[in-house]
């Protein structure tokens, strides 16, 4: 009933600003020169799924509904993965470890896994982007990985939802850093939120140096927001 009643609001806000943007349109506004609508087709611009090079298959881990991602099927040359935000579910984590990867689990919010494993390696600590936010409780991506004795190793596979982490990790991670993962998957948070618009645009734009889109769904669960002809949801996987 909860998860009903949250959906309903969900649509409820999607159905409200879509009404607004269509009695605007009838009352002939012009959307093109707003900054709402520049920013909004900017982050479609930057969330453009590109297609890949060769014979690659998808192939969907974890559970699902929310905790589960698509990836690209590929998984030779590596055994490593990250995983980055656990909460209660591990679906993905011990699809990773059926794998044969030894998943390096994060999450500071939680005192121990749902569901353990041989191949999981749980840590009671967050990802910050900014070393001047380390503390006892959170650590960056160059601390953790020296840690492990990671540095330099590529082909490391990342998945990350970390609740609006995700922008300092990525605007403070070094691109060789960030080059050392051949896959990363995000729930990305707060898309529509313009206010956030100086850490998404520099992250997303980021990433493209490094990285392609090469899948992407809005969550079930989310708010979405119209503007003219885009609509932006504000969470995507």
């Amino acid at each position: 009933m909860l998860t009903q009643q949250r959906n309903v609001r969900c649509i409820a806000y999607g159905l409200d600003s879509y009404v607004q943007n269509e009695f605007l349109k009838s009352n002939g506004a012009d959307f093109s020169e707003s900054y709402t609508y520049q920013y909004f087709s900017y982050l479609k611009k930057l969330l453009q799924v590109r297609d890949v090079e060769g014979s690659y298959s998808f192939v969907r881990l974890g559970r699902s509904h929310d905790g589960g991602y698509v990836m690209l099927d590929d998984f030779t040359n590596s055994n490593i993965a990250y995983s980055f935000g656990i909460s209660n579910d591990v679906s993905w984590d011990l699809d990773m470890a059926n794998k044969g990867f030894e998943v390096y689990q994060y999450d500071h919010t939680i005192t121990k896994l749902p569901q353990n494993n041989k191949h999981f390696h749980y840590f009671h600590t967050g990802i910050t982007g900014d070393p001047a936010c380390e503390n006892k409780d959170l650590k960056t991506i160059e601390t953790i990985l020296s840690e492990n004795r990671h540095i330099g190793l590529n082909n490391i596979i990342l998945k990350m939802d970390v609740e609006g982490a995700e922008w300092s990790f990525i605007n403070h991670s070094p691109i060789a850093v960030l080059s050392q993962f051949s896959q990363m998957v995000f729930e990305l948070h707060n898309l529509i939120d313009i206010n956030k618009k100086d850490k998404i645009i520099p992250a997303l734009e980021k990433l493209n140096e490094t990285h392609q889109l090469i899948y992407i769904h809005a969550n079930n669960n989310c708010h979405v927001f119209y503007t003219g002809d885009i609509m932006i949801p504000s969470e995507i996987e």
